[in-house]
């Protein structure tokens, strides 16, 4: 296995449905909300979807075999697009976050070394 590569599938989270069924290849189509990861140069296009606002959110909890409430994914999209006869096309807000809880490192005879969680150390 290369150094650049992931031993670990689950570390690629998809940020589109229709994106995903293609392979991935969201940069070909613009008009849905994956637009804002994918391919933010849409907003520019008109989208009578997009005219007042769009919300799109989604969220998992991950290895739910293990019930580990604080391992989780929360994928939020909010896309504003102005009338199609202003100068400037839409905003999008992308938001991607995931909880890998709080790990503990240990030393050889189990004794807590370190506390941490994915965002600062406790």
């Amino acid at each position: 296995m290369a150094a650049f590569q992931s031993a670990v599938i689950t570390l690629n989270f998809p940020l589109s449905v229709r994106s995903l069924a293609m392979g991935e290849a969201g940069c070909a189509l613009a008009d849905d909300e994956g637009v804002a990861f994918y391919n933010p140069a849409g907003l520019g296009v008109p989208n009578p979807r997009w005219r007042g606002g769009a919300v799109m959110g989604s969220g998992e909890y991950l290895l739910p075999a293990l019930m580990l409430p604080d391992l989780y994914h929360i994928h939020a999209v909010g896309i504003y697009q102005t009338p199609p006869l202003t100068r400037w096309g839409g905003v999008a807000l992308d938001v991607n976050y995931i909880s890998f809880g709080n790990n503990e490192a240990t030393n050889d005879e189990g004794v807590v070394t370190d506390r941490c969680s994915a965002i600062t150390r406790i």
